[in-house]
């Protein structure tokens, strides 16, 4: 499922105006804004010690609803808290997460326990958070915009599940590299929480499978306590269709470290497909030997 913007250029300047006249009407000052970063349907600054997401789609009312639920859980990783909230302007305003983002990273030692504590954790939460829907497996929508190397798509469609029975949970729906955070040699943050839903266990990790590998999945699903609830066909499908959006998201948006990260993952996730060229520039083809598989 597509959740990214053709164009991450657009919007930028009129963002940071609507960053800067949010902050100041809540008494939060003036001053310089570094832009952060770009993507989905967010522009997102930095300054000093606070995040500032623009989301041009506006209502940031059901990021800002999980971030003050899970504020609540014990969880292992630092988190970000919300500071303002200005639904009309689109504006939410987080504290910054410290550390340095994994994505197109080894995962550090311990990273897998880390993460199954962590869903331990949500997927038991109360599900009932404001503005948060349920949302039940569609495969129609999963597979409706599905693009990307044909031999790849096949498989996946080959191998997707036609239903699943599980109970759905709080989730972060987006557990990526790009969203975990070290500190050193350990995994300490995760942010980005605008995809969060009630929604598939697999879903989470399915994104852990993607960016991590099996070793670090079997990590986590060994410190998780519903372990046996887990469908590992849905995981795997799931982590083929993420793998697959970030190799397009790459080449729409410039951004090749997505692309590369996904090329990584075919390795396990594509088993014995032969190497294809993915158009990823000065890149070679490393996936298809991997010793790894699903």
């Amino acid at each position: 499922m597509k959740r990214f913007a053709s164009t991450v250029s657009e919007g930028v300047v009129e963002s940071e105006a609507t960053a800067r006249a949010a902050l100041q009407a809540a008494g939060l000052g003036g001053g310089r804004l570094a832009l952060l970063g770009t993507g989905g349907d967010a522009v997102t600054f930095v300054r000093d010690q606070l995040v500032i997401a623009v989301r041009q789609a506006g209502d940031v009312s059901r990021e800002a609803a999980v971030l003050e639920h899970i504020a609540g859980l014990q969880l292992p990783l630092q988190t970000p808290r919300v500071i303002l909230v200005d639904d009309g302007a689109g504006v939410l305003v987080t504290t910054l997460v410290a550390g340095r983002s994994l994505l197109d990273r080894e995962a550090p030692a311990g990273t897998g326990e880390v993460l199954g504590r962590l869903l331990t954790c949500l997927h038991s939460a109360q599900p009932d958070v404001p503005h948060i829907e349920r949302e039940p497996f569609d495969l129609d929508e999963w597979i409706s915009d599905l693009a990307g190397p044909a031999p790849l798509v096949a498989h996946t469609l080959e191998d997707a599940p036609s239903v699943l029975a599980g109970e759905l949970v709080l989730s972060h729906g987006d557990l990526g590299a790009e969203h975990l955070f070290t500190t050193g040699d350990h995994v300490t943050g995760l942010v980005d929480w605008g995809d969060a839903g009630v929604m598939d266990r697999e879903v989470d990790f399915a994104r852990i499978l993607r960016d991590f590998g099996p070793r670090v999945l079997e990590e986590a699903l060994d410190a998780y306590v519903a372990a046996s609830e887990v469908d590992r066909q849905a995981v795997t499908f799931f982590a083929r269709c993420a793998a697959l959006e970030d190799l397009e998201y790459a080449g729409a948006t410039g951004k090749a470290a997505y692309g590369y990260a996904a090329q990584r993952s075919f390795g396990w996730l594509f088993p014995g497909t032969p190497a294809l060229n993915t158009g990823l520039p000065g890149e070679p083809t490393r996936w298809h030997n991997s010793q790894e598989s699903c």
